[in-house]
Order: C-alpha cells, then structure tokens, then sequence
C-alpha cells in the first residue's frame, strides 16, 4: 500500500489531510500501516488460485481418479452409493487399498453424482486439517466442478480459522438451490486425513442447516469425528464397509477369469 501510495503522488495528499483532520495524533505511517493490515486481512473471494496462506491451489485435487483397465465394475455396490445420496451422509470405509476410491470414482464417473454443476470431488491432504484451508479448497472444489456460487461466499482470510458465518451462507445457499435443483453431492476423498473437532462441527452444521441441499459421501480408513448415531437413529446414514468391499465369488471370477 505505501509503495501505491508513494508512486501514485497520494502520500502527500494523504499527509494534508491528516493536517485537516482529527487522526488522534497519528502520523501518516499509522494510517498507512492500518491501512496495510486492513488489505492482508481482507476476505478472499472463493475463486482466487491461491489458499489463505498464499499457496498455489492445487487442482489436481478436483480430479476424479481414472479407472484402470484392469478395474473391476461391482453394480451391487455402486448401486447402494446410488441409493445412499438419497440421504445426507455417506461412508465408505475401509484399510488402505480395500478399493474405496476406484468405486466411489466409478459411480461418480457414471453420473450417479449428478453429473456437471450438482457433484464435486476433493482429494484431501494433510495440511487440509487447518480449518480455514480446508474449506478454501471445498469452495474451489464446488466452483471447479460447476457448482455456482454467490459473490458473498468468500474464502477464508486466514488458514487456521473459518467464520461461522461463511459455513451458515453455504448452507443457506444450498438449501435454496431445492427443489428447482437437484442436491449437491460433495465427495471428500482420504478424509482420514482429517482430525479437526472444529472441521468436523463444521460439516456437521453445514449438513443440518444445508438440508436436502446437500449430500455428504466421505471416504474413509475410520469413523470420522461426526456423530454419527444421531445420522443412524434417523436413518440417514448409509455404510459401506471393508466387509462390503470385500470381493464375491463372482468379483474373483470377474477378475481372475
């Protein structure tokens, strides 16, 4: 800001008029260092390319990952993905190359999802455990895979805080979206990698407030920090589990021939 200043000739016409006006003793480099801190800490509008801590946003996380040739389709199960995002919550759990990716991807990939504008995919990371990065990039998942949002749905300023008031816009924002539209599904890939108490009151706000607006599908090593028996009391959960991945006679026969 001071450099703007200085090069533009509004230094001095900043100077005159703190000589004019009652600035409470504050010299111009006061004014001009308020003025720096008010600009860093101003709300990022969702569609910036980089996170609240300046990092480039990395959007081969959008990406639904591609199916091997050598995948094996399993109907049965995509078709109860298909019939669990009738609800609010989905989870697909299981060890580590127990194959729950592929099949959330194969039935995101089919259009089960809801196809362009109604269906985002995030792949999560470590750092995502920050509250304020981690619903940066959910903003850019949304807006990358066509799902509009308005001008005041901005991303958080900084990484490790989100305002509660961001999280209470998007839901209302997706709640206002049915019945003229479908629900948006928000798929969160390796959600284990999320260990937030705030990120997961957040999600679970979000959903309760959200309503038929939005269906949450976590896949997941473990039992996310959700409380989940209020979604199973109401019969709004739906679970695959490693028992359920596990491969049937005719999977084997499918893959091995």
């Amino acid at each position: 800001v001071q450099t703007v200043l200085f090069r533009s000739g509004a230094r001095e016409a900043l100077r005159g008029w703190c000589a004019h006006n009652d600035t409470h003793g504050e010299t111009v480099a006061d004014v001009l260092s308020a003025l720096s801190l008010a600009v860093s800490t101003m709300p990022r509008p969702f569609s910036t390319p980089s996170t609240p801590n300046g990092d480039p946003i990395m959007v081969a996380r959008f990406a639904v990952p591609v199916l091997p040739a050598t995948y094996v389709r399993r109907p049965r199960l995509v078709g109860r993905l298909a019939e669990g995002v009738r609800g609010p919550l989905v989870l697909v759990t299981g060890p580590a190359g127990a194959g729950k990716t592929l099949l959330v991807a194969d039935w995101f990939r089919a259009g089960h999802g809801g196809g362009a504008g109604r269906a985002a995919w995030l792949t999560l990371e470590r750092p995502d455990d920050d509250p304020g990065l981690f619903w940066a990039y959910v903003l850019q998942a949304l807006q990358h895979h066509g799902v509009e949002l308005p001008a005041d749905i901005t991303a958080p300023a900084e990484a490790g805080e989100a305002d509660e008031a961001l999280l209470g816009r998007l839901a209302a924002h997706l709640r206002a979206r049915v019945p003229s539209e479908q629900p948006v599904v928000l798929v969160l890939d390796e959600f284990e990698r999320i260990g937030s108490p705030e990120i997961a009151a957040g999600l679970h706000e979000l959903l309760r407030h959200a309503g038929p607006g939005l269906v949450l599908v976590l896949v997941i090593r473990t039992e996310p920090l959700l409380p989940l028996h209020r979604y199973r009391v109401s019969g709004e959960l739906t679970s695959l589990r490693a028992a359920d991945l596990a491969f049937s006679a005719d999977d084997s026969v499918a893959l091995f021939g």
